[in-house]
């Protein structure tokens, strides 16, 4: 625990699994809009539903969302240079 953390505080999520999202879409239903999730793992491919949203734009916001995230925790590629946490994914700068 660092000084900054409080007890109940514990370390950052860290994924300790090797998914994927492989593909994402917004689907309606009476409900609302929802965002489709593909996801894969070494041993399966699992389908999920996230929402419902009020508005078409909310979901597309929320997928966009989603696949960043998923992006940011999926190990970089070998040979990239990058290791996974440094936090300049996307920084061309850096």
């Amino acid at each position: 625990m660092t000084p900054d953390e409080s007890p109940g505080e514990g370390p950052a999520f860290v994924p300790d699994d090797d998914s994927t999202v492989l593909g994402s879409e917004v689907t309606r239903d009476r409900e609302g809009y929802w965002v489709e999730l593909v996801v894969g793992f070494t041993d399966d491919v699992v389908r999920r539903r996230v929402g419902p949203y009020r508005t078409e734009r909310m979901a597309t916001v929320a997928a966009t969302y989603i696949r960043r995230a998923a992006a940011r925790q999926a190990s970089p590629d070998p040979g990239s240079g990058r290791e996974a946490g440094h936090g300049n994914e996307g920084n061309p700068a850096e």
